[in-house]
């Protein structure tokens, strides 16, 4: 047991082992609570074994101190150096106690049940979750929405809610217009539909004043084939007599 001890106990080499152990120590990335909670188990025990061993003094160095703060992740370095500004505002020297207590204060807000970071985490990724699924569902209602076949009639004219054979403002224009306007938007004389001529149409429209198989908007007013029938024969009969008007007229 003495020579155990003489070669295992010596305090000054278990000291050292403490502090290179502590020196040594791996870079801590942000988000790794379980490595910072290790961390501050490890400066508790070494602040305990030094202690014991009256060897603490080497970590009290400063220069000590500030590699084992790099050890730590970069957002707790300003909070470390808001604990060091109110320990000198207090006209203390800073120790490596308080490094202890800083590093036991943040693994212990990290690792708290209710608000720590991983409690935090798991409550944000339910959230996020959440607000995708009601992205994807409006998203998903919006497709939907949109590959729906709109079953409300449209006037290609005006605008309105109705057929284009329908529409008033256009058979109101003279037909020469509607012609030229069916022309411009290269729509079928028979069915008003795109992609085809209508001598080729095999659904013309049905003409709802004359019955005929033609669009409304393109009717023809029969009113003046009628004058037209009407003048013909009084033209006819007023050549037929021209002779005997001539004749009359020069026996006068």
């Amino acid at each position: 047991m003495r020579h155990l001890e003489e070669r295992y106990g010596d305090t000054d080499v278990m000291a050292s082992a403490f502090i290179k152990k502590a020196l040594d120590w791996p870079n801590i990335k942000s988000g790794d609570i379980q490595s910072l909670d290790e961390f501050a188990l490890f400066l508790v025990e070494c602040q305990y074994g030094t202690e014991s061993m009256e060897a603490g003094s080497v970590l009290e160095y400063s220069e000590n101190i500030k590699r084992l703060m790099s050890k730590l992740p970069f957002h707790m370095h300003d909070r470390w150096r808001n604990v060091v500004f109110r320990v000198k505002d207090s006209h203390r020297t800073v120790k490596f106690n308080d490094f202890v207590n800083f590093v036991k204060a943040e693994a212990k807000k990290a690792t708290d049940p209710t608000y720590g970071n991983i409690a935090m985490n798991y409550s944000n990724s339910r959230n996020t979750n959440q607000q995708r699924q009601h992205g994807q569902k409006v998203s998903n209602v919006c497709d939907v929405a949109k590959k729906a076949p709109s079953t409300e009639m449209r006037c290609s004219y005006c605008e309105g809610t109705h057929a284009l054979d329908k529409c008033k403002r256009l058979t109101a224009r003279p037909r020469e217009d509607r012609i030229a306007y069916l022309k411009s938007k290269g729509y079928c004389f028979g069915c008003l539909k795109k992609g085809h001529m209508s001598n080729k149409c095999n659904r013309r429209l049905k003409c709802s004043i004359c019955a005929r198989l033609h669009p409304t908007i393109l009717h023809i007013d029969n009113q003046i084939n009628k004058q037209s029938s009407q003048q013909e024969p009084s033209v006819k009969r007023m050549i037929l007599k021209y002779p005997q008007i001539m004749k009359a007229h020069s026996q006068l």
